[in-house]
């Protein structure tokens, strides 16, 4: 039998996890152990010590500390305990450092004992946090000489969002990550841009989207009530504020306007104008693959993402929103990567962020192509370009460069 390459995967987010991040990392390690000649084991958080998820993927992980349980925010929380959580994050941030500090120092020895008997051909790990990416480069001073792709899921140094003293550290890191790495990924390129003027020694860089993971599904369902749906979460300014002074003032305008707008997994952590309240309805946070059952009964997609200082920004939901084949209602920045996408493909709808008048106009011709029937929604060869088996077999590539 054909020895196969070994991949490290280390990553704080991988099943039975719940996050966006969980989404990446699972399909690199699926994907990737599907080639003939790969197989991978995973480092990462978790309560089962060890588990062999297939033939060709063991996953290790130590438990998270309980100072990092309670940190993570849940769709599930309060406002009040929402608003807890992001402050004790903040001063656990200041005082302490990473609240991964613990799973790291431990990882790290896990790591180099199953190296010790089942070398590595080469290791890949993915920021954020920053944590995942320092315990590769303590692996490496430690004279284990193998290749490294170090995956960005979002901007490190770059990133407006974060303080100026957290930008500094993470700068720091990327100092190190362009002393040691071999590659750089990420998921859009002017990302991927960002990274290649930031870590001008590495040599390797590869755009490697995310995208959905399922089979194509193409629902005729349609309503009876205008249905708009939006999965995921709310944070920093990506909130509905704008999206429902729209709906609010379409509302008010046409008195026969009925629709209908489905949360699921939202923080609780924005208000709804009391006009709204009963077109609006919450759900908790559902699994992947119900998530896109319920995608695909809606009559529209909400997507939220604001203008910032930065590019290259989609959504791992636009992947999953496209793969379903439904109008989308985007409220994005007009000149970055999502608009882009969504204008290269038929039948959805975009405008500013903040531009209500805009928005307006989109929620209502979306609403009369539906009142009509007029979606024409026969998009099948470009979105299986989507599908993350094809991003995925990008890094496979990759990796066989290296090696």
């Amino acid at each position: 039998m054909k020895k196969r390459i070994h991949i490290a995967l280390v990553t704080a987010w991988y099943p039975p996890t719940k996050s966006i991040a969980v989404n990446r990392m699972h399909a690199f390690a699926k994907y990737l152990s599907q080639s003939e000649d790969i197989r991978v084991s995973v480092f990462t958080i978790g309560d089962i010590p060890y588990r062999q998820e297939n033939e060709f993927i063991k996953v290790y992980a130590i438990p998270p500390s309980q100072v990092g349980e309670f940190l993570k925010n849940r769709s599930s929380d309060t406002k009040i305990i929402h608003i807890i959580r992001t402050l004790f994050n903040i001063l656990y941030s200041k005082v302490s450092g990473s609240p991964f500090q613990f799973w790291r120092k431990k990882i790290i020895n896990q790591l180099t004992e199953i190296h010790s008997h089942d070398p590595f051909s080469i290791i890949l790990s993915s920021y954020s946090p920053e944590d995942a990416h320092l315990v590769v480069l303590d692996f490496l001073k430690k004279g284990n000489a193998i290749p490294w792709i170090a995956d960005m899921r979002d901007e490190m140094s770059l990133n407006p969002g974060l303080s100026n003293a957290k930008r500094e550290s993470l700068r720091l890191v990327e100092y190190e990550i362009d002393k040691y790495a071999s590659a750089i990924t990420s998921v859009s390129l002017p990302i991927v841009n960002d990274f290649k003027r930031l870590c001008s020694n590495v040599s390797n860089f590869e755009e490697v989207r995310n995208g959905f993971d399922h089979e194509l599904t193409f629902n005729k369902h349609r309503n009876n009530v205008f249905t708009l749906g939006y999965f995921g979460t709310f944070y920093g300014n990506i909130k509905p504020t704008h999206f429902f002074i729209a709906l609010n003032e379409l509302k008010f305008k046409y008195p026969y306007f009925n629709f209908k707008v489905e949360l699921y997994g939202v923080h609780n952590n924005y208000t709804t104008p009391s006009t709204l309240i009963e077109n609006i309805e919450v759900f908790p946070a559902l699994p992947y693959t119900e998530a896109i059952c319920r995608m695909a009964e809606m009559d529209a997609l909400i997507l939220l993402l604001p203008k910032q200082d930065r590019k290259g920004v989609y959504s791992g939901k636009i992947f999953d929103y496209l793969s379903v084949n439904k109008p989308i209602i985007a409220t994005v920045d007009v000149d970055d990567v999502a608009a882009e996408l969504l204008n290269s493909l038929q039948n959805n709808y975009v405008c500013q962020f903040d531009d209500v008048n805009a928005i307006q106009d989109l929620i209502w011709n979306c609403y009369q192509e539906w009142i009509n029937i007029e979606s024409n929604l026969e998009r099948l060869n470009d979105i299986q370009s989507f599908h993350r088996k094809f991003q995925v077999n990008k890094l496979e590539v990759l990796i066989k460069r290296l090696l």
